[in-house]
């Protein structure tokens, strides 16, 4: 028996723990911060992948995010099962928008493996905020101990940006209360609470392979039934908008603009769902506006619009408005577990593109997790040139930095790093209707 705590090795021991005796080889480019190959778990193939706490606090910047896709595109060539190994304070926050464009590319490439049959393990022996959280809920089960905490945002910024009242970051019962691995798994679903100990997480590990050919992932249709009945149990209501919800008159300006031959919407709880005529024929208008950042039930009522439109028009195209300064940081988002919804939401988008072609424009504020859920999966990403893309909002970003200085946020240094596709007027979006339906 091996009783040694998973939670307080390196991210070799890790992953020398989890793999057969000299099975691992390292892909070229894995070093300390990220370690990452093929391994075999009990006879069987896989890919495995570890982040290291002790560089950056484990968090995924541009290389890091290069080496997951690889990983990713191996176990899609391969037919290889992945195990991911995350202990991680999310985004690299120092390297700004050029990390943002990077998870970008790995988070399709991360739906574009799930959707494809792929299978994914995570195993969270303790942090896993912000972007690694939502790697955690794009697997298909999570492995956590006592010690795990698991957020979009970590205890200091909930408590920074939403007082104290939504969390004490220094009372650390609260924080596991909220946080913490076994509140995760009262939610039932595809998580599980282990010791934390080298032989829990493995033989975890084996139970999960032993299953793969056994289990497919949940549906997407029964997911997002969850996820309703989380909201509705927590008290939150899911009143989708109707036309009857009267559109602010900032916004029914700018929609006349971009719909200069008519639209028909409403607006609800900062989410609009309507349709709109384009010189090309009629599209789906779903968005997030106000500038107010996005929860759980946001996301949720995004989803539901999405699928809504590809059930009753398929084929119909979406064009998805954004402006949101990032993802929610409220204790009750995160009790209900914020990153299933961000996450529920860019599957539920990448389900449906194949019939609706899907166009992401950022009309104002765009950052966080709500922004990787909409651009990962859209087919174009444009943006007005008032858009504000960043990683985090500045109020975040000083919370962990220390200070938020200012970064080039140009259209022309969004458009060079691929955080969008095009940069275009309201007036030039008007009159480019044709390309919303290219598939």
């Amino acid at each position: 028996m091996n009783a040694i705590a998973f939670s307080q090795l390196s991210a070799r021991s890790r992953v020398d723990a989890l793999a057969d005796t000299g099975s691992f080889a390292p892909l070229p480019g894995s070093d300390a911060s990220l370690l990452v190959g093929p391994a075999c778990v009990g006879g069987e193939p896989v890919v495995v992948a570890a982040s290291d706490p002790s560089d950056a606090g484990g968090s995924l910047g541009v290389r890091e995010s290069e080496r997951l896709l690889a990983a990713c595109q191996l176990c899609q060539q391969e037919g290889w099962p992945f195990v991911l190994v995350i202990d991680s304070a999310g985004a690299r926050l120092t390297e700004g928008l050029e990390a943002l464009a990077a998870f970008r590319r790995l988070y399709r490439g991360v739906l574009e493996l799930v959707s494809g049959g792929g299978r994914l393990l995570a195993l969270l022996p303790r942090h896993a905020f912000g972007g690694a959280s939502m790697l955690a809920f794009a697997c298909e089960r999570r492995i956590y101990c006592e010690r795990t905490l698991l957020a979009m945002s970590g205890p200091a910024i909930i408590e920074a940006l939403g007082g104290r009242d939504q969390l004490d970051a220094r009372d650390r019962d609260a924080v596991r209360g909220l946080l913490g691995g076994r509140a995760r798994c009262r939610h039932g679903g595809e998580e599980r609470l282990v010791a934390d100990s080298v032989d829990a997480f493995r033989a975890a590990t084996l139970r999960w392979l032993g299953e793969v050919e056994e289990r497919g992932p949940t549906p997407l249709s029964a997911r997002h039934a969850a996820l309703k009945a989380r909201l509705v149990a927590a008290g939150v209501g899911l009143v989708p908008p109707s036309p009857a919800d009267p559109v602010p008159e900032e916004m029914a300006k700018q929609l006349g603009v971009l719909f200069p031959r008519g639209y028909r919407a409403g607006f609800r709880d900062g989410v609009l769902w309507g349709t709109a005529t384009t010189e090309a024929g009629a599209v789906g208008v779903l968005g997030l506006w106000g500038g107010r950042p996005v929860g759980a039930q946001g996301a949720w009522l995004l989803a539901e619009g999405a699928l809504a439109f590809s059930q009753e028009y398929p084929g119909l195209p979406i064009v998805v408005l954004m402006d949101a300064p990032g993802h929610a940081a409220r204790g009750l988002d995160e009790r209900v577990i914020l990153s299933a919804y961000l996450v529920h939401l860019a599957q539920v988008l990448h389900h449906i593109k194949s019939r609706c072609p899907l166009t992401l424009l950022v009309t104002g504020a765009a950052a966080g997790g709500i922004y990787v859920s909409l651009a990962c999966p859209a087919q174009r990403v444009w943006a007005l040139p008032q858009a504000s893309v960043m990683e985090l909002p500045p109020a975040a970003v000083a919370q962990v930095l220390g200070s938020a200085e200012g970064e080039d946020r140009s259209p022309e240094r969004l458009l060079a790093l691929g955080v969008v596709d095009r940069v275009l007027s309201a007036e030039a979006f008007a009159a480019a209707g044709r390309f919303i339906f290219d598939p």
